[in-house]
């Protein structure tokens, strides 16, 4: 779930387990809306500035790469969701991150920062899958939530 006002990221909750999708969907909107650590909870005031995406996941595929290199070569730039894993950690990027970051290298670099990774370690796993949103204005143009 993802929540920006005027354009700008204010913030993205996420699962990466199944789960019912009407559970997940109350869950994580308010999550994104207020409890993103990383970024401020949305105020009264921005709700009519608002948008909220739901990205629905296919299932994660296993990419066979041994390294950064070969994970930038495997990956679709516009295509791919990436999740990547290794001494315990783990991030993703949606596949619209590719809008922001469109250069494969500046992608995984990002990604493996978000998982406090140096580099690409040894044993690191990486998986990729697709996604579609759906979503829209928190408010309709009355200024009612919709």
């Amino acid at each position: 779930m993802t929540v920006t006002v005027d354009g700008s990221l204010n913030g993205c909750i996420g699962s990466l387990q199944p789960e019912p999708l009407a559970a997940a969907v109350s869950r994580l909107a308010w999550e994104a809306a207020f409890a993103d650590p990383r970024l401020p909870a949305l105020e009264w005031s921005e709700y009519p500035r608002a948008d909220v995406k739901i990205s629905l996941l296919s299932d994660p595929e296993p990419l066979d790469v041994a390294t950064e290199d070969e994970l930038i070569a495997a990956l679709r730039p516009g295509v791919d969701g990436v999740i990547i894993a290794a001494g315990g950690r783990r991030a993703t990027f949606l596949p619209a991150v590719w809008e922001t970051l469109p250069d494969r290298v500046a992608f995984v670099h990002q990604l493996e920062r978000k998982a406090g990774m140096r580099g690409w370690p040894r044993g690191a796993r990486a998986w990729r899958y697709t996604s579609v949103e759906v979503g829209g204005p928190l408010c309709g143009d009355d200024g009612e939530a919709s």
